[in-house]
């Protein structure tokens, strides 16, 4: 208990200087410091944007304590010089005296150390004090492929409840004497319809639990990663808001990490009067820390609700996401201290669940709703039309591939996603496959190809599991941080995104392993339009469908695609399993050939193929 230790010497030690001046010259000194942490507490917020971005981690505490520091001395040293001397007072008044107004000093000279100390970018616990409970250390298990080791994991929240940040009668100030909690409760109190200071603008109509948010901007970032954003005037905006949509709650829900403790009560359902939204958040390339990431966490996002016709403890509320959307058919649900990252440029539909009368009856968020990301960067939602939710593919949560295929690690794989609800797009018209694209000719495996009919005169459909692209792997690995099961010039799975420069050399990928009594069959694409990533974030969506009107959807997909470091490929593949929708590559242009894997049994007629909706009849491919 460090921080404990450090707050209450630096409390000893105001009272010991109040005990030495004399209960008259206390008294005033008490006063000012109260109205000395009043002014900082109130103001220190609203002076943050002057500096306009500038030591965005540091520049709110220390605005805190420079303006309790200025407004101390300013006011005491008129009083220094107009009362140079000291009240006399029997002794025992004096010094008795002395002490308690040393205590109220104290106490609140303290509580903006220490407010200012959790408003610094350390991690959840600040010297051994951590507002919730956490576990200080755990020992995790971590099995990739068969392979076990061992990590350490620091200040992981006990409640594993997404939303929240444990149960609010858990939640504590500082130990021994709670400095901050008593001096925020007074400038509650005094900015209250009944305070002395109210201005119609109480605390909670800003910060409903102000320390609460304070210790959330602190969780699931790492203590040398950003942790504040900024939206300010004079400097490149930093958060922006994309949308808000409503969120189908019977989507397949699934824990959004397998490396600390599992989330329970899967799925999650809204109650009655609740509903789910998500909220486009994109970040810009000034979020990002130095490798072109942005770290943030539910915590550190709150939705702020005003509901004027709601009881007082309910009248102003903030909301957690408790997850994220992948696509538009699953929600990845959080904790509420789960690491969360994405690149620069991109985003994240975070899905909150909030009461329904959060939107007006014309479909608009009412007025007095705002998000507020990393602390600085507050977004008004007031007045934003509720839409239904689209895929895009510049929003994009980087997540561990074995959290998407839990197969590949031994785990049950994750259940089809819900289908999109985006409108399906118009088939390109008269365009062809691209010269010298494998799409153009039948590759081995035999079956021969069949053309579509005009309205999908960009696809072609065969049998083959010859791998359409020119693929070399050097010594067998995956690049691009990716992995897969190969053997030889057979891939039986593979994930990967890579550049076409690191394919060049090595043993060349010949086909894709089949199981026994299984061929393959091949969908050749030209994606153009708003969904031309629609194949990778939907695969479900697009089907083939046999003599017997049995649909089949996609064992893996294929694409090559221009992005901002050059030509590269993109090949997932599992040969028992169809594939779930992830996010299209960041920065990606349409791809310039795609191609989608089907396993189906073998001499299994296919006759009709399904994109996005789009349903057309094709002369007859025997799956061989």
């Amino acid at each position: 208990m460090v921080f404990a230790i450090v707050i209450l010497i630096f409390f000893g030690a105001i009272v010991f200087f109040h005990y030495i001046q004399g209960f008259f010259s206390a008294a005033i000194s008490a006063i000012l410091t109260v109205f000395a942490a009043v002014i900082a507490f109130s103001y220190h917020e609203s002076l943050v944007p002057l500096l306009g971005g500038k030591m965005a981690e540091y520049s709110t505490p220390i605005i805190l304590l420079a303006l309790f520091g200025l407004s101390y001395l300013i006011m005491r040293l008129p009083f220094d010089r107009a009362i140079p001397g000291n009240l006399r007072l029997p002794l025992m008044v004096d010094k008795v005296g002395a002490v308690v107004m040393g205590l109220i000093a104290g106490v609140f000279a303290s509580g903006i150390m220490a407010i200012a100390a959790q408003e610094l970018p350390f991690t959840p616990e600040v010297g051994g004090f951590a507002r919730f409970d956490t576990e200080s250390e755990r020992q995790q298990k971590v099995e990739t492929k068969g392979r076990a080791s061992y990590s350490k994991v620091w200040g992981e929240l006990t409640d594993v409840t997404p939303g929240r940040f444990g149960d609010p009668d858990s939640e504590k100030g500082v130990p021994i004497i709670p400095v901050d909690n008593m001096t925020v409760a007074l400038m509650s109190r005094l900015s209250s319809p009944t305070g002395s200071l109210q201005n119609d603008k109480p605390l909670e109509s800003v910060h409903p639990r102000f320390l609460a948010e304070v210790f959330g901007q602190r969780l699931g970032i790492e203590a040398s990663a950003t942790h504040v954003a900024s939206n300010v005037k004079g400097a490149p905006e930093q958060v922006k808001v994309l949308g808000v949509f409503e969120v189908n709650p019977n989507v397949p829900q699934n824990d959004a990490d397998i490396f600390r403790k599992p989330i329970t009560g899967l799925p999650i359902k809204p109650t009655g009067g609740e509903v789910f939204y998500a909220v486009r958040v994109m970040f810009t390339q000034t979020a990002a820390d130095a490798d072109s990431y942005v770290r943030f966490s539910p915590g550190s996002i709150r939705l702020f609700v005003y509901s004027p016709n709601a009881d007082d403890e309910k009248k102003y509320m903030d909301y957690y996401p408790i997850g994220t959307m992948e696509g538009t058919g699953r929600i990845f649900v959080n904790k509420i201290d789960d690491f969360l990252f994405c690149k620069q440029g991109s985003g994240a539909d975070l899905v909150f669940k909030l009461p329904k009368d959060v939107v007006d009856s014309k479909g608009a968020v009412k007025d007095g709703t705002y998000i507020e990301v990393k602390r600085n960067a507050r977004v008004d939602l007031s007045g934003m039309k509720v839409e239904p939710l689209t895929a895009n593919p510049e929003i994009v949560v980087l997540r561990k591939e074995l959290v998407l295929h839990p197969e590949l690690n031994g785990g049950q794989p994750l259940s089809a996603a819900a289908p999109s609800a985006a409108p399906a797009p118009s088939a390109p018209q008269g365009s062809t496959p691209p010269a010298g694209s494998t799409a153009n000719k039948p590759a081995g495996g035999g079956g021969g190809g069949a053309a579509a009919p005009p309205a999908n005169a960009s696809v072609v459909v065969k049998s083959s599991n010859a791998i359409p692209v020119s693929v070399s792997l050097n010594g067998g690995q995956v690049p691009g941080g990716g992995f897969g099961k190969i053997d030889g010039g057979k891939v039986k799975n593979i994930n990967m995104d890579a550049s076409t420069l690191e394919l060049k050399l090595g043993t060349k990928l010949e086909t894709f392993e089949v199981p026994a009594g299984s061929a393959m069959i091949q969908v050749g694409i030209k994606p153009s339009g708003p969904q031309a990533w629609g194949f990778a974030t939907d695969p479900e969506q697009y089907e083939i469908v046999d003599t017997g009107g049995t649909p089949h959807q996609p064992n893996g997909v294929v694409a090559i695609f221009r992005a901002t470091t050059g030509e590269r490929v993109m090949m997932r593949y599992i040969d028992s399993q169809t594939i779930s929708g992830v996010a299209a590559p960041v920065g990606a242009d349409a791809p310039t050939e795609a191609y989608l894997l089907y396993v189906v049994q073998a001499n299994t007629t296919i006759t009709e193929i399904g994109l996005h909706g789009q349903k057309s009849k094709i002369p007859n491919v025997v799956a061989k």
